[in-house]
């Protein structure tokens, strides 16, 4: 099976299941579909976001989390600056691979490399330092 035919049944998949979830809070007359998506925007909006609750997401772990701060030394250090410390600094990271070397995947800049962080992990709302 090819993947555009994988994506498609997948798509089908989530819409049904969506619609008979829906069955009962959603009027009927709001829940037209066109094939890509569904005619009501609000609905779409409504349906976007249940997506995203049952789409996988590599930065959202149960259990313990992977975490980085960004190095005084690094040339990035000027974000540290835009991030409330607390509240999303340090920021929950993901490994990817990256050809340019950008493996830590999170952040306001989205990518750093390695050098550019230390890695922590929280234990009952403390962190420790893992490098």
């Amino acid at each position: 099976m090819h993947e555009e035919e994988k994506q498609r049944l997948e798509q089908q998949l989530n819409v049904k299941t969506f619609v008979d979830l829906m069955f009962h809070k959603i009027d009927p007359k709001n829940m037209g579909h066109d094939g890509k998506c569904f005619v009501n925007k609000t609905v779409q909006l409504v349906f976007e976001a249940y997506l995203e609750g049952v789409t996988p997401n590599p930065a959202r772990v149960l259990g313990q989390q992977l975490y980085a701060e960004i190095k005084a030394t690094s040339r990035y250090a000027s974000q540290i600056g835009w991030m409330q410390p607390g509240k999303d600094y340090p920021f929950p990271v993901r490994f990817e691979p990256d050809p340019s070397g950008y493996i830590v995947k999170g952040g306001v800049g989205g990518c750093y490399r390695v050098e550019d962080v230390d890695l922590l992990f929280k234990v009952d709302e403390s962190y420790h330092r893992i490098n």
